[in-house]
């Protein structure tokens, strides 16, 4: 995954409920999150459906080349005082 290019940001890929438009990106535009581009995993990725959860989400499984995809994902640029509070709101599976 490319780094950021601000050294006061960590760069996060996304999916899910926290993609733009989505009901859980105001999580990261909240954290002044930037948008960097929309692009895609390797093929070595899958998605499940986390049971449980509100608003549904997904989660991203690393996994071998033949069973894997390329997932679609979103690149956000977090202030680096910003990455625990937010990590702190996701939940485990």
């Amino acid at each position: 995954m490319a780094t950021s290019s601000n050294p006061d940001c960590l760069r996060l890929a996304v999916v899910g409920a926290h993609l733009s438009g989505m009901s859980l990106n105001h999580q990261l535009t909240a954290r002044n999150g930037v948008f960097v581009e929309k692009t895609t995993t390797a093929k070595k990725y899958r998605l499940y459906r986390l049971i449980d959860t509100a608003p549904p989400k997904p989660g991203l499984s690393r996994c071998d080349n033949e069973a894997g995809a390329a997932i679609e994902v979103e690149l956000w640029d977090l202030p680096l005082y910003a990455v625990g509070s937010f990590l702190a709101g996701v939940p485990a599976p």
